[in-house]
């Protein structure tokens, strides 16, 4: 299993185009993020538009 600092990131983008880098394994946790990792979407980041800064600052965890 690879630790934290080798796993892939990824970049979640929300509706005001803050950009958190976050693991795979923490993004894949939402199932609506999950499925579009498996479809192919994320080259540039993965945008989010019904999530805002306020989700970041609940989760830092996973930031």
């Amino acid at each position: 299993m690879a630790s934290c600092s080798e796993e892939k990131k990824l970049i979640l983008i929300s509706f005001d185009n803050q950009r958190f880098e976050v693991t795979e394994g923490a993004a894949r946790m939402s199932e609506t993020i999950r499925n579009m990792v498996e479809d192919g979407v994320g080259g540039e980041g993965i945008l989010l538009p019904n999530v805002d800064l306020k989700v970041e600052q609940l989760c830092p965890a996973l930031i």
